[in-house]
C-alpha cells in the first residue's frame, strides 16, 4: 500500500540556460531535472556533468549544485 501523505512539492519550473547561468545553490530536498531541449554542464560538489535533451538529474539533498551553459 502505497503512503500518499509523504511531503511532496513539485515545482514546473522553466529554465532557459542561454540567457542565464544559475549561482551555485541547495537545497533541504531532492532536486530532479529533466533537459526538455537543447544541453548544459551541471556542477554537483565540484564534479561536472553535461547533461543533453532527453536526459534527467537526479541531485542529493543538501549538495552545491550550479547548472551553466
Amino acid at each position: 500500500m502505497m503512503n500518499f501523505e509523504l511531503p511532496l512539492i513539485i515545482e514546473d519550473e522553466e529554465y532557459n540556460i542561454q540567457s542565464q547561468d544559475e549561482l551555485s545553490h541547495w537545497h533541504n530536498s531532492f532536486e530532479l531535472i529533466e533537459v526538455v531541449e537543447g544541453k548544459f554542464y551541471c556542477t554537483v560538489d565540484g564534479s561536472q556533468f553535461l547533461i543533453s535533451q532527453g536526459d534527467i538529474c537526479i541531485i542529493n539533498r543538501n549538495k552545491n549544485a550550479s547548472h551553466l551553459q
